[in-house]
């Protein structure tokens, strides 16, 4: 008999939290595109574009596509720097695991996001 132990690491965030991360995020991208704009609105209303996309990815299908597409960083505040430590520090890839798990305001979980869905 072989018996597999997997050590799991929790990050458990709001997703109201994950959605104000990211729009702050963007806001601050866009108040930097802002300032740089002479008369080409181009990448800013791009990036505003790619900020609705992701809210009504998020509100249609859930957080870990927008994961997936490298806005780990954005949506997530000083839960952050756990999980680029842990991804940086030596580790046996089979028997340690992260994940993301997201609650409702009443604490609820509502979506459970794995290490393999991260991005940045």
């Amino acid at each position: 008999m072989n018996i597999k132990t997997t050590k799991k690491h929790t990050v458990t965030v709001q997703a109201t939290d994950l959605k104000k991360n990211l729009c702050s995020a963007f806001l601050d991208m866009l108040s930097d595109e802002l300032k740089d704009v002479g008369t080409d609105f181009q990448y800013f209303k791009m990036d505003l574009d790619k900020l609705h996309d992701e809210l009504d990815s998020i509100e249609k299908n859930g957080f870990t596509n927008t994961f997936r597409d490298g806005y780990t960083m954005m949506l997530l505040g000083k839960e952050f720097d756990f999980i680029d430590e842990w991804f940086n520090r030596p580790k046996f890839k089979d028997e340690e695991e992260l994940v993301v798990r997201i609650v409702n305001h009443l604490g609820v979980e509502i979506e459970e996001v794995k290490h393999n869905d991260l991005s940045y």
